[in-house]
């Protein structure tokens, strides 16, 4: 761990983990998850900076062989998300990051075949899941105080036919991936009025991947393009002005 201001490394070292963790409010402690003995990262321990890594406190154990535990921040930094799933299967739980001691907040109980993505924006959970027979999932909103699906409202209704792969949050916008006819696309819809539109391409047949950035408060995403003819290329692009900006491309030993 590197403190950016000075560049000085702490002597903190969390070994048997695999990368997966989350900062509380004020930088002073992480959550991260640990493997078991057969490596499988199933345990959640909260890590205060200085103190031996044997001081951790243990906030979860999943107790499913079968199931594995992640650990993130929601894009607007309100929350501490925990998830336990398999591939199939997930549960979700909250972790208040300004007091990340306190015992996980369960909001949805895992359900055979059932997947939950949460995040948040503006006191509301904004949930990716396939709940409810959406087999190509859809996207809800959800009151912060009372997520269950009884006051779910639909976002991005599902469709069959049209897969909705992830989503992506900034402070005035929802974005996200879908597959139609073969084909992935960028959607954007201003959370403001519902205006729409989509990340065209000039392509016939192309990939796209969608990368989730950590920033909130912008107008530019970034995302991966190519085909057949065109190789890898990293655009970031403005979801206001609609312009894009190529930052990278592969260059190709055969020109």
């Amino acid at each position: 761990i590197r403190e950016i201001s000075s560049g000085r490394d702490f002597p903190d070292a969390l070994m048997n983990t695999n990368a997966n963790f989350a900062w509380s409010a004020d930088g002073t402690a992480l959550l991260y998850a640990a493997k078991d003995a057969e490596f499988r990262p199933r345990l959640l321990y909260l890590h205060r900076l200085g103190m031996p890594q044997s001081d951790d406190k243990l906030v979860y154990e999943e107790m499913d062989p079968g199931f594995e535990v992640a650990v993130g921040t929601t894009q607007d930094k309100a929350w501490i998300v925990l998830s336990a799933s398999d591939n199939q299967t997930s549960e979700e739980y909250l972790i208040d990051p300004k007091r990340p001691a306190e015992p996980p907040r369960l909001i949805y109980r895992r359900q055979a075949g059932v997947v939950f993505g949460v995040d948040h924006h503006d006191g509301e959970f904004i949930v990716r899941t396939n709940a409810g027979g959406a087999e190509d999932y859809k996207i809800i909103r959800a009151p912060q105080a009372a997520p269950e699906p009884a006051n779910w409202r639909e976002l991005v209704a599902h469709e069959p036919g049209r897969l909705v792969f992830s989503l992506m949050l900034r402070k005035d916008h929802l974005i996200w991936l879908e597959r139609r006819d073969g084909l992935d696309r960028i959607k954007v819809r201003r959370l403001s009025d519902g205006a729409e539109h989509s990340v065209d391409f000039a392509e016939e047949a192309y990939d796209i991947t969608l990368l989730n950035g950590s920033e909130f408060d912008t107008t530019t995403i970034r995302f991966e393009y190519s085909s057949m003819t065109t190789p890898a290329e990293t655009y970031d692009y403005d979801i206001v002005t609609r312009q894009r900006s190529l930052r990278k491309r592969q260059l190709l030993p055969s020109g």
